[in-house]
């Protein structure tokens, strides 16, 4: 991440992200040299009011957080599996995307991801218009486009719209990434 400190590190990447799991959190940061400090870290953000810890559902939220409806809390969480596996030392940026997007983010090497959560046709088709909107005539589009997807299944149809790749999440939502090639 950006910051020396991993307590910056962490309250940037939820501020920037929203609600997420805290198990998603001790993932992302499983590479910190201080990763066993991540729950007093979380602690000591929360009694500063600068997070929410919600312990019923098990996450952890910006304190000023706009509320989201619960679909898009779901949506935002799956995605961020995706994010978690590459590791906090692997991962430069991050920003929240409009519907159908969840996430934007850049890796330590300077490669661009999007991660799009395609439940139909319809949505890859909206991620695709958004994708043409941003990117200049003429230019070429140098993010990794994925489309996170319930099953293989869907996965398969989401083809024509221009994803990189479409992942499924398996046991201890570690993503399996395939292609159409």
């Amino acid at each position: 991440m950006i910051y020396e400190s991993t307590i910056d590190n962490l309250l940037m990447l939820i501020r920037s992200s929203g609600e997420i799991k805290m198990e998603q959190v001790l993932h992302f940061f499983r590479d910190a040299v201080d990763k066993q400090k991540i729950p007093y870290y979380i602690d000591q953000l929360r009694l500063s009011r600068m997070l929410d810890v919600d312990e019923a559902s098990g996450t952890v939220g910006p304190h000023t957080n706009i509320k989201l409806k619960s679909e898009e809390v779901r949506m935002r969480i799956r995605a961020f599996w995706v994010i978690a596996s590459f590791g906090s030392a692997n991962i430069r940026e991050i920003t929240t995307l409009g519907y159908p997007s969840q996430y934007l983010f850049i890796s330590d090497d300077n490669e661009a991801y999007d991660i799009t959560f395609c439940n139909s046709k319809l949505e890859a088709q909206l991620a695709k218009r958004e994708w043409q909107l941003s990117v200049p005539k003429g230019e070429i589009d140098y993010v990794n486009h994925i489309a996170l997807v319930s099953d293989e299944r869907v996965g398969e149809l989401l083809e024509p719209f221009g994803f990189t790749s479409y992942c499924v999440l398996e046991q201890e939502h570690k993503p399996r990434y395939y292609t159409w090639d």
